[in-house]
């Protein structure tokens, strides 16, 4: 059971990382923006924060507590009875690395989808 939940992040994860890279390498094309690779991941890496934490506010306000049922997955996350849902949700040092690696990939991922030539070359013609 905890690897398919460990499976259901990483799918999500690789999602995210799919659709976000193509979306900016079509908006790249799209507008003719000349944009370096180190940029690039630092725009990318923005995108995946902002992504991941915009909710954020939402759940302090609402004040959200989760009981989670199954011991094994608690023990994972180190979670003892009702904790706040802020708690799952902080940013650490393994959101970062995340960032950075879907960042990343996101910034491969998309050029090799997209080709900006081909794409111009449709356009002309």
């Amino acid at each position: 059971m905890i690897y398919l939940a460990i499976f259901s992040i990483f799918l999500i994860y690789l999602i995210d990382t799919f659709l976000i890279g193509v979306t900016y390498q079509s908006l790249k094309i799209r507008y003719g923006w000349k944009i370096s690779p180190k940029k690039s991941f630092i725009i990318l890496f923005f995108a995946f924060a902002i992504l991941e934490n915009y909710l954020l506010p939402l759940l302090f306000a609402l004040d959200l507590r989760i009981t989670i049922g199954n011991e094994r997955i608690a023990k994972l996350i180190d979670a003892h009875g009702s904790i706040h849902s802020l708690e799952l949700f902080d940013p650490g040092i393994f959101e970062f690395i995340v960032w950075c690696s879907q960042a990343f990939f996101a910034g491969i991922i998309g050029p090799k989808l997209l080709d900006e030539q081909k794409w111009q070359h449709n356009k002309a013609a």
